[in-house]
Order: C-alpha cells, then structure tokens, then sequence
C-alpha cells in the first residue's frame, strides 16, 4: 500500500498543482488505494500513518515531505466534511472500521452466502450460541473484525411500527 502510494506520487507533479488541485488528488486517489485492504484488514497504526503523512505532506507542499510549519491547517480539520469547514479528505482509520464494520452488517442482514454459512460453521454459531459469544479459535482478521462488534451494536437500532426504537442486537423480542 505505500508503495502504490509512493508510485503515485512520483508521477504527479505536486508543486505545478494548486491547493484544490492536490486536495482532488489526495480524496480521490490517495485515500482510495488502500480500501480494497481495509475493507477486510485491520490496519496496522504505524501503516494508517505512514499513509497519512503521505497524504498530508503532498496536500501542503507538493512533494514527498512536509515538516509543521507547512501544514497550513491541523490534520483532524482537513478530514472534516466540507459541509463542516473541512476538506472532506477521509480519515483513513475511521474509514477503516467503517469498511470492517460492512461484514458485521452483511453477516447480520444480507442473505445466506457462502462465506457466512463457512464462518457460521467455523466458530459454531447457530440458534444455540449467539454471534457476540468469544471463540477461542477465531482467526487474528475475524478477531479485528468481531473487536467492532460492540460499536456496531451501540450504532446500529430498529424504529417499530409504534415509532419507538430498540437496540435490535440486545432487546429481548420473543420470551427469554
């Protein structure tokens, strides 16, 4: 992923590009290498700021390295939405939850395919043992995967028919 970041950056002429030129080019392809990664990997941090660097020393100087006086404005404002005063320039690491959180919900909603019935059968979860129960033979990408669960859980609620809502993953429906 930083090699496919630094061959981009290498054939772009940064310090030819305005500002807005650059911010186009960091949201739009930058921030959009690594997702095929991040949609089923957890990061590593030093890797998410590795990229992050990447990106914001291209953003303010055009070239491969920026030090703090470049930096025109503080990294966690430029990754605001625009409608909020930022640049819209992803957060890689939320990004990266937010795409790891995808099979959460699609192993809760979509239909039976079979990489949910093979993971239904790997960890034995079935009308007797919940998803949320730990298994101990879980493998280290499922673990980073199954780590979301409680967010997904506090995130995710149902709006009835009565107009009241309900924590869908813990509420009781039927009996115990």
């Amino acid at each position: 992923m930083i090699a496919a970041s630094d061959k981009y950056l290498a054939g772009w002429k940064g310090h030819l590009l305005n500002d807005m030129g650059r911010t186009v080019l960091v949201t739009s392809v930058l921030a959009s290498t690594p997702v095929y990664h991040m949609s089923s990997l957890l990061l590593f941090k030093g890797m998410v700021e590795c990229l992050v660097q990447k990106q914001r020393s291209f953003l303010w100087t055009g070239e491969t390295k920026c030090r703090g006086n470049h930096c025109k404005v503080a990294w966690d404002e430029v990754t605001l939405p625009k409608e909020k005063g930022g640049l819209g320039v992803p957060n890689l690491a939320k990004k990266n939850t937010s795409l790891l959180k995808k099979f959460l919900f699609k192993f809760h909603c979509a239909p039976s395919a079979p990489w949910i019935d093979w993971l239904r059968d790997a960890y034995g979860w079935n009308e007797h043992s919940d998803f949320g129960d730990d298994i101990s033979s879980m493998t280290p990408i499922w673990k980073d995967i199954y780590a979301q669960l409680p967010s997904f859980r506090d995130e995710t609620k149902v709006i009835l028919d009565n107009g009241r809502m309900t924590a869908f993953w813990l509420d009781l429906w039927f009996g115990s």
